[in-house]
């Protein structure tokens, strides 16, 4: 079965708000060694449908478990020495212990070191701000315009890449978080009210 946690990655908590679960998830291993990722067990909408968006957010929080002494375990082999947190969408096959979404095909992720995001393999460099503690990410999947993308802290950023048809009747998409920081992460897919005004989103774009 495909695992939906990579290696060092824990649930801290996780809270039941009127049938929808809010995790708070932590990676707790050595940063800037193997990316991690962890993903849904559930795909972000199973099948093609024209007017719907399917849209979650991400809120980032202080390490909610003291991991400090793993930031005193780099060695001369480690691959990179910023902390990054990537948000965004993948397939169910897609590797969870050695890749942010967005860095193989058929995965898409915004990064939070460099405000970049990667589609496919491809980067899109200087896409938005960068983002750490007590912001909020959202990812979005228009399937009238075949369009991903990303807000911050409830602005809409801009779309970040195009789909074809194909991808989205063939694909399922699982909300994807690649963690390669001790910060935490609150999931929220709707059990509280988004930061986004995403009614306000679905009426401008139904109106065009």
């Amino acid at each position: 079965n495909q695992s939906l946690f990579g290696e060092g990655l824990k649930v801290i908590k996780s809270t039941d708000i009127d049938g929808a679960a809010i995790d708070l998830v932590q990676f707790q291993g050595k940063i800037g060694e193997v990316s991690r990722s962890i993903r849904t067990s559930e795909p972000i909408k199973a099948s093609y449908k024209d007017g719907l968006v399917s849209y979650y957010e991400v809120k980032i929080v202080e390490a909610p478990e003291d991991v400090s002494s793993k930031k005193e375990e780099k060695d001369s082999s480690t691959k990179w020495s910023e902390a990054c947190i990537s948000i965004g969408l993948a397939t169910k096959n897609y590797p969870m212990n050695d890749s942010m979404p967005g860095w193989k095909p058929n995965s898409f992720g915004y990064h939070s070191d460099d405000g970049s995001t990667f589609g496919n393999c491809v980067r899109q460099a200087s896409y938005g701000p960068t983002f750490g503690v007590g912001d909020v990410v959202g990812c979005g999947l228009d399937y009238e315009t075949r369009t991903l993308f990303y807000t911050l802290n409830g602005k809409f950023l801009d779309v970040a890449a195009t789909l074809d048809e194909k991808m989205l009747t063939e694909e399922d998409w699982y909300p994807t978080i690649g963690l390669d920081s001790h910060d935490g992460v609150e999931c929220n897919f709707g059990g509280q009210p988004f930061v986004f005004d995403l009614q306000n989103y679905c009426e401008i774009m139904t109106s065009c």
